[in-house]
């Protein structure tokens, strides 16, 4: 056996054994996480409207930690998801420290499960500096990193293309092909975001003209600038600046925007290949040789379902050999039923072979409090919960009248936004509701707004206290998906980073999956 052949079966044996060695991290993490997190799915899948109606208080809060909540500050309480620190006690309750600690574990960063990405791409030439231009400042957060990603990740596979999945506006798209010269296809099922996403483009273009014959015409006034011995560097600009900038516009101009949107509606056997070859010409000069063809497949926060159909479409189409996914929107997923121990079809959750054994089910209202962002609520410094108070109060006043509340209530939401009493709410959403405010006195509904009056910091601080399991929700779901890619064959290696800061961008997790060669 020769050097090269001994290198590649040593090369071959190493990434299997990291793959084992990450099965076995994951399956050990989800079985950690699933355990402490059961308990509470009944919890998890309260509603703030049912708060008075079911007496979640007395239900799931144990009369230590209703008094120690009760004590607490509206600060204090906002704090709460996040306040463990191993050095200090987070409350004096017992239970809620317990709890809040055994969630805090439940964390991905307490998990031995997230890599980085020098850790996640094999090949990482160093990244540039992209141009996030026409953006919100969350959005140019997120495609500045998501596009160096994907490139690294393109250049470590030899690709000959991306493919973005629910490209929107074809801000990532755009950015791929105008930084790192990359040819990008992108994908949305909406018209109106492909055509949104062409005119982006027209605009920019011109933009970016403008702005090159402003550096040009600047470039004299530079120079005598320079001259002048100024030295303040925070207003000249130096000849290697000018030189950078210049550059860095020229070459806006010398590459070609190689970025095509398309109206599609995607599915996991949609053959990408046969839509690629109509439009090859205009991206890559490889897509000649359609048979040969690989691609990147990416989505930034993709939604629901759609981050499931890009894991499938990656793993049934024989040209996509990585993918790079981040999700959201976990409450458009859809889930297993269980009954008498035989699963319904599962769709989207869970995925994996563990999960669907372990018969992991969250429910809708889990889903939905998992893409709660504990950080920007601590950082709005606002207590949660507060604005179910009227739509409970509305609920006992339904109950009260001996009518069925209806599962799901349309048009009623922000409604208290909008009305200055209760009373002005509660006669709008019964309107709305179909029930005459007849049915209901003013001295009714003053004197239940009065029965309940010490009952809204309780369920603010009910709220606070299920904000605490959000990120172990989410932890569940993504060591799913992770666990699903690295039970499969054809899968060379997956990872899960935290790509952007979750205060900026709160679904921060990204999947990085490679196929084996030559599947």
């Amino acid at each position: 056996m020769d050097e090269k052949t001994n290198e590649m079966t040593t090369n071959i044996t190493q990434r299997q054994s990291g793959k084992e060695n990450k099965l076995k991290q994951c399956q050990a993490a989800i079985q950690k996480v699933w355990t402490f997190l059961e308990q509470y799915v009944p919890f998890c899948n309260t509603h703030g409207a049912e708060f008075l109606s079911h007496d979640h208080w007395e239900k799931y809060l144990p009369p230590e930690a209703q008094k120690e909540l009760l004590c607490m500050s509206d600060e204090d309480l906002v704090k709460l998801p996040l306040c463990f620190n191993e050095t200090e006690t987070a409350t004096d309750s017992q239970w809620l420290y317990s709890y809040i600690k055994q969630a805090y574990m439940c964390h991905l960063e307490n998990l031995n499960v997230l890599s980085t990405l020098s850790e996640a791409v094999s090949e990482n030439s160093g990244f540039e500096k992209s141009r996030t231009e026409a953006m919100s400042i969350k959005k140019g957060h997120e495609v500045s990193i998501m596009s160096q990603a994907v490139s690294a990740v393109f250049n470590s596979t030899a690709a000959d293309m991306v493919v973005d999945v629910g490209s929107g506006k074809g801000y990532l798209g755009a950015e791929l092909s105008r930084t790192f010269n990359i040819p990008v296809l992108g994908l949305d099922s909406q018209e109106t975001n492909t055509h949104g996403a062409k005119r982006r483009e027209l605009i920019l273009n011109k933009r970016f003209k403008k702005k090159k014959q402003q550096i040009e015409t600047n470039n004299t006034k530079t120079e005598v600038s320079v001259a002048s011995k100024q030295s303040c560097l925070d207003t000249c600009i130096t000849d290697q600046n000018l030189e950078q900038r210049l550059q860095s516009v020229n070459n806006l101009d010398d590459v070609p925007v190689k970025y095509v949107p398309m109206t599609v509606f995607v599915q996991p056997d949609m053959g990408l290949r046969n839509i690629i070859q109509h439009i090859g010409p205009q991206l890559c000069s490889t897509c000649d040789n359609i048979d040969r063809l690989h691609f990147v497949l990416t989505g930034l926060h993709t939604c629901g379902s759609l981050a499931v159909t890009l894991m499938n479409l990656f793993l049934q189409d024989p040209g996509a050999v990585a993918l790079v996914s981040v999700g959201c929107c976990y409450q458009q997923m859809e889930e297993a039923h269980y009954t008498d121990g035989d699963p319904t079809d599962s769709k989207h959750f869970p995925l994996s072979i563990l999960g669907k054994k372990m018969k992991m089910y969250l429910g809708r209202n889990a889903r939905n409090l998992a893409s709660q962002s504990l950080h920007r609520i601590q950082a709005s410094k606002q207590l949660q919960g507060k604005d179910f108070y009227w739509r409970a109060l509305l609920d006992v006043i339904i109950r009260n009248l001996g009518l069925s509340v209806p599962e799901k209530i349309k048009g009623i939401r922000g409604l208290n936004k909008k009305s200055p009493t209760f009373k002005d709410y509660a006669m709008r959403a019964l309107s709305i509701l179909g029930i005459s405010p007849e049915l209901v006195p003013d001295d009714n509904l003053h004197l239940t707004e009065t029965l309940h009056q010490d009952n809204e910091k309780k369920l603010a601080a009910l709220f606070q206290v299920k904000l605490v399991l959000a990120p172990v929700i989410e932890t569940l779901i993504l060591l799913d998906r992770l666990m699903f890619l690295l039970e499969q064959d054809t899968v060379e290696s997956t990872h899960l980073v935290r790509l952007f800061d979750p205060l900026t961008s709160p679904r921060c997790y990204c999947l990085l999956s490679v196929k084996t060669s030559g599947t």
